[in-house]
């Protein structure tokens, strides 16, 4: 068995962590569509699917180096992260269903989620046919450092979902239901905790060792997991929320 350091541990530890919120985040959305039949909650729950498997290839690559000593290829590693285009898509279908607009409308946004994911799908996957390489860069089969090229296209991705979000809860700030309000403050600090999670792959991108490591954990998955489980509790609005927060 293969010795690992204590960063090793750390980053899978968070990574772990990472996989295992979402798919709870995805179960909780699932389960909540059950009660509700509400199509948007489906969106979501994908969503948060789709960003679970994006870690799974290092989780994988961990354990394969703690048992025989080999880690992932590098190239399975990022094909794993692949589906994160689609979980845009996903997650804009999810507020699209909720802000107030004329049906042609929607439909029309709903078109350019799928074409704008689909062709940031291609864009990964060509340079990943092409060489993994110009992906990113891999030490030890674990600590990964993204290009320019791929920190940009998280980027632009956050930046489209942190502005389809902010027209629904500027929606839910206009009305007068003071449960539609909270809806919406809390959804708003889902959005500026996933917004900064994004810009944070940036950093990610240009930096290496331990400051590379603690932006990864922390900003972008750790803020990634904080925005996802307001998105969750904005959305579904506990009882116990309502109680604390709407009580006289």
């Amino acid at each position: 068995m293969v010795v690992l350091g204590i960063d090793e541990y750390y980053f899978i530890i968070s990574q772990s962590a990472y996989v295992i919120i979402n798919l709870i985040l995805c179960g909780l959305f699932f389960g909540k569509y059950r009660q509700h039949k509400m199509v948007e909650l489906v969106h979501f729950g994908f969503t948060f699917l789709l960003l679970g498997i994006t870690a799974l290839g290092w989780v994988i690559s961990f354990f394969t180096i703690l048992t025989i000593g080999i880690p992932l290829a590098d190239s399975v590693i990022y094909l794993t992260f692949s589906p994160f285009f689609f979980s845009l898509m996903f997650f804009l279908f999810g507020f699209v269903s909720l802000i107030s607009m004329e049906k042609r409308l929607i439909l029309f946004t709903k078109l350019s989620a799928i074409a704008i994911s689909s062709i940031m799908f291609l864009i990964y996957i060509t340079v990943w046919f092409i060489s993994p390489e110009m992906l990113a860069t891999t030490e030890e089969g674990i600590f990964t450092t993204w290009s320019l090229l791929v920190s940009s296209l998280i980027l632009i991705s956050s930046i489209i979902m942190l502005f389809t979000a902010s027209v629904f809860v500027y929606q839910c700030f206009k009305t007068d239901n003071a449960e539609i309000r909270l809806k919406g403050k809390l959804l708003l600090i889902g959005i500026i905790t996933t917004a900064i999670s994004g810009i944070a792959v940036i950093g990610v991108s240009l930096t290496t060792g331990l400051l590379n490591l603690v932006i990864l954990t922390i900003f972008v998955h750790g803020f990634r997991m904080i925005g996802g489980v307001f998105l969750y509790v904005g959305f579904t609005l506990p009882l116990w929320i309502r109680k604390i927060a709407l009580s006289e």
